[in-house]
């Protein structure tokens, strides 16, 4: 397959993270448990489709007769996680309108510990909404607002894995770089450090590396097969 001219010029290494970012989108982690990102990837238009381009209004008035539809679409065929996606749509139409939500969440702020990536505020929002691990929780406080110097620990050993960064490297040393991707892709950086935790907290690449698993372990130096 001939590459774009874009990702052409683009080391394999920088190729590696393009692709990791492509495949970790909005509820692409939580179909991603258990069938793996190539298989979401795969059927991304589908999702994209059956959840309304991910308009929490929409998703949360899916009725049982739509998830009857939804079960038979390839990719999509698991009703708890259809459930939590369309739950967790709910919730946030229902926090969103309360006025105070965002006031509560602000009081929080005031006492958590900022530098460690504001852990009272991540057990907050794992308790607001469904299937929502640590690093997605942490992620969702960075897109509102709730910014630190370092990089998402997941995000940084992934990083490390891919040898684009050096162990010597800080915390704000590593946040520099993702930034510096983001703009190489033209995406937001709390979304490209989103997808770099996400494939490696919940996806292939965790503390104990799935290698077998990863679409990319026929590219990745540090593969473990």
């Amino acid at each position: 397959m001939r590459l774009p001219p874009e990702r052409a010029a683009m080391s394999p290494r920088m190729r590696l993270l393009t692709t990791i970012v492509r495949l970790l989108q909005r509820c692409a982690v939580i179909f991603a448990q258990g069938l793996g990102f190539e298989v979401v990837d795969k059927h991304w238009a589908a999702l994209e489709s059956a959840f309304e381009n991910f308009s929490p209004p929409a998703v949360a008035a899916i009725d049982e007769q739509r998830i009857g539809r939804m079960l038979v679409e390839p990719g999509i065929r698991n009703r708890p996680k259809i459930a939590a996606c369309i739950e967790n749509a709910k919730r946030w139409v229902t926090l969103s309108a309360d006025a105070t939500y965002l006031g509560r969440v602000a009081e929080l702020a005031s006492s958590d510990d900022a530098p460690s990536g504001w852990p009272a505020l991540a057990l907050a929002l794992q308790r607001d909404f469904q299937r929502l691990r640590e690093p997605t929780a942490r992620l969702t406080l960075k897109r509102w607002g709730f910014f630190t110097a370092n990089a998402h620990p997941g995000a940084q050993r992934l990083l490390l894995r891919l040898k684009v960064v050096d162990s010597s490297d800080d915390g704000p040393a590593v946040q520099r770089f993702v930034g510096s991707l983001a703009q190489k892709l033209g995406r937001d950086p709390y979304a490209v450090e989103a997808a770099l935790a996400l494939f490696a907290g919940n996806g292939p690449c965790r503390e104990t590396p799935r290698c077998r698993e990863c679409v990319l372990n026929d590219q990745c130096e540090s593969v473990l097969m």
